[in-house]
């Protein structure tokens, strides 16, 4: 949601609400450290057992690339559609070729240095969390030792790049090396945390803890809003200003959801869902945006227009998850998921 209306913010007004939405593109930073800790929790049983290589990768491809591939076409096909009939097209931050169009299928790296970016443009992050993915694999097929050997020199390497800024000119190293990863680290830090330290500490500490991130990210928003920061995509301290509350934020808020008794409020239930619909709404919401913005134009004035971009996008999201992520996804997986819980039983250790 911050990414959605951070892009909602750019593209209709820049200089609406003073810019102060264009932060929310630090939500990106909160996406690495979740994705972090999602992979290492849910696969946690996995690590050292190659025999589960092949299930753990065919998840993985499975929930990143069909649907990415279908909301891809789709847009491409909305913007042959507007090129015959109004001489203009959709896409406009990248040339639509063959070469391009293979890439951004593939979701190899795009060069975000010069605003490059894929047919569907927040698809750029996707291209680190398979890197991550690929990189998590390590502890499945190899020995814990040799596995924890290779992830350390990676995770040196992108420090000292990070300090350095080496630029080795291709575009896949550039995102192995990618300070960027050290997100993904905080976040299996917080899952390792959570599985050793579940239900240890009180409440009262857990609390502390979240407010004192919460106010380390009202102060990073602040920083980044003053300093003029707002428009860069890869600022090198987000890591710092806004990894750091976020890897707080969500260890406190697994370990507090341990000592909190399961409610059935609709709320709740409302935010689970946008939750679930979150993929189909960040693949979907800056085309959607834009299409908004292009038939409304200067008809409205832009808090209207960013107002009905933001909602649109919400509903556009959540309907194209019922209707076709979720019985897609569904679909393949029907028969993984039951072996899932075989084995899943048989390696616990409970």
């Amino acid at each position: 949601m911050m990414v959605l209306v951070s892009h909602a913010n750019l593209i209709v007004d820049k200089s609406l609400f003073s810019g102060l939405l264009v932060v929310g593109r630090c939500g990106v930073d909160f996406f690495f450290v979740l994705s972090g800790f999602i992979i290492y929790h849910v696969n946690y049983y996995f690590i050292g057992h190659p025999v589960r290589y092949g299930y753990y990768i065919r998840k993985r491809f499975n929930r990143i690339y069909p649907i990415y591939w279908i909301y891809t076409l789709v847009t491409l096909a909305i913007h042959f559609v507007l090129m015959k009939y109004t001489g203009k097209g959709l896409i406009y931050w990248i040339n639509v070729n063959l070469e391009n169009i293979l890439r951004s299928l593939f979701l190899y790296p795009v060069n975000t240095a010069i605003q490059e970016a894929s047919i569907i443009p927040v698809a750029w992050t996707l291209s680190y969390e398979i890197v991550f993915y690929v990189m998590f694999s390590l502890l499945i097929l190899l020995r814990k030792q040799i596995s924890m050997f290779f992830i350390t020199i990676w995770v040196v390497a992108v420090i000292i790049n990070s300090v350095f800024s080496f630029q080795t000119g291709n575009l896949l190293m550039n995102v192995i090396l990618n300070v960027k990863n050290l997100e993904f680290f905080m976040g299996c830090m917080a899952a390792y945390f959570f599985r050793k330290y579940s239900c240890k500490l009180p409440k009262y500490q857990l609390r502390l803890l979240m407010t004192f991130a919460v106010l380390l990210l009202a102060i990073s928003w602040c920083y980044s809003l003053h300093a003029g920061h707002i428009y860069d995509v890869i600022h090198k301290m987000d890591v710092i200003t806004f990894g750091i509350p976020f890897f707080i934020i969500i260890l406190c808020a697994v370990l507090l959801e341990e000592k909190v008794p399961a409610n059935k409020a609709s709320l709740k239930n409302i935010f689970i869902y946008l939750g679930d619909a979150s993929y189909s709404i960040y693949l979907t919401h800056f085309v959607t945006i834009t299409l908004v913005n292009i038939k409304l134009g200067k008809s409205f004035n832009s808090f209207l227009i960013f107002s009905i971009s933001v909602l649109t996008s919400i509903i556009v999201g959540c309907l194209l998850y019922r209707f076709i992520e979720k019985p897609l996804h569904n679909w393949l997986n029907k028969n993984p998921v039951k072996i899932e819980t075989a084995q899943m039983s048989n390696m616990s250790p409970h």
